[in-house]
């Protein structure tokens, strides 16, 4: 049950704020780019874990959306079919609830769940949970309202979901980096159909996300390698779809105890990238190598690459410590230390010439 509640509330924190499900800090530039079509997010860990995640826009939806009557159903928020690997083939299905009332919610997902079930696995939905939101956003004062349902399809195979997905997925782009083999070796897999909240129309899009844990064993001194090919076992190149406006790759280094480094060779297929810095509460947390910039006087973005060939994503950098610093104090405080310093000093010298004198 556990696990059905992290994926509910991992859910619903993608609903209510509306932005990419990631796991690294994004720098100034990234915020105000938009979200991608397709991304590569890549973050190495201070314990030297390596996290890859693919996301981005599916050709077409995973279920007939016209069959299931879901292209009418305006109230849908989304349909996910997902599943963590050593756990059960899950949907989750949210439905708006400020138009129609939680009771009806209920009834249009269970009518889905059952209908998917049955005609792509010949398996039973299993409803385990179910909750329900509604509130105000403090800032904006959106009102929402919306109820989320989580059922388990009975022995349904992890390749099973995984066919749909290969069916679905793009001919071309990130995506066909994507093997069965990365997903089953530990992946989290999630397919989702997603009603838009301002057009109202539907989106279709994939969200795959492994950890390799262990992959380096992190020393002062040492150089290492981080070659997306090797951890993916790739032996040939992809492209960047051709549809896409916005193709992005970014690798994320973060800090931790006194782990610091030193970039020695970045190759990202000849596009241009920047590296930029990761804060959180104005502390540098993460260096992040990526194409997604902007600079005035650009033809066109870097990250505007459709059917660029991606032929190697390589980072070669050395550890380092992090050099010992000073506790930061802002610049009133460390003002205010001065001043007293130094009347306390020409006070001392005071008092020595006065005793001298006396």
């Amino acid at each position: 049950m556990k696990n059905h509640l992290f994926i509910l509330n991992g859910l619903l924190l993608m609903i209510i704020f509306t932005v990419p499900v990631s796991f690294g800090f994004m720098n100034y530039d990234e915020i105000y780019i938009g979200f991608p079509f397709e991304w590569i997010n890549i973050v190495v860990s201070a314990e030297g874990d390596v996290s890859i995640q693919f996301m981005g826009k599916l050709e077409k939806p995973f279920v007939d959306i016209y069959e299931l009557g879901i292209i009418n159903d305006l109230e849908l928020k989304y349909i996910t079919l997902c599943f963590n690997v050593n756990k059960p083939v899950s949907l989750v299905i949210s439905h708006d609830t400020l138009r129609i009332s939680g009771e009806e919610a209920e009834h249009r997902a269970k009518s889905y769940a059952d209908k998917i079930a049955r005609w792509y696995f010949n398996s039973e939905a299993v409803l385990e949970d179910k909750r329900s939101y509604s509130g105000v956003m403090p800032r904006s004062g959106y009102r929402y309202s919306f109820v989320i349902s989580l059922f388990t399809l009975k022995d349904v195979s992890y390749d099973e979901a995984i066919d749909l997905f290969m069916k679905c997925r793009p001919s071309e782009g990130f995506a066909t980096a994507i093997t069965r083999k990365f997903i089953l070796g530990g992946a989290y897999f999630s397919m989702t159909i997603k009603r838009d909240r301002k057009s109202g129309a539907l989106t279709f899009e994939y969200n795959i996300f492994r950890t390799f844990r262990g992959v380096f064993k992190f020393k002062p001194g040492n150089t290492y390698v981080l070659d997306l090919f090797d951890l993916l076992n790739l032996t040939r190149p992809f492209k960047a779809n051709s549809n896409s406006p916005c193709s992005v790759i970014r690798i994320e280094f973060q800090l931790g105890g006194f782990i610091d480094y030193e970039f020695l060779d970045i190759y990202f297929s000849g596009l241009p990238w920047n590296i930029g810095r990761g804060k959180s509460e104005g502390v540098l947390t993460s260096y992040i190598i990526t194409n997604r910039f902007y600079e005035r006087n650009m033809e066109n973005p870097p990250y505007y690459i459709p059917g660029k060939v991606i032929d190697g994503i390589r980072v070669k950098f050395r550890v380092v410590e992090r050099g010992f610093r000073f506790p930061s104090l802002s610049a009133n405080i460390l003002g205010f230390i001065l001043l007293i310093f130094v009347v306390a000093l020409i006070a001392g010298l005071y008092f020595i010439v006065l005793r001298r004198k006396l």
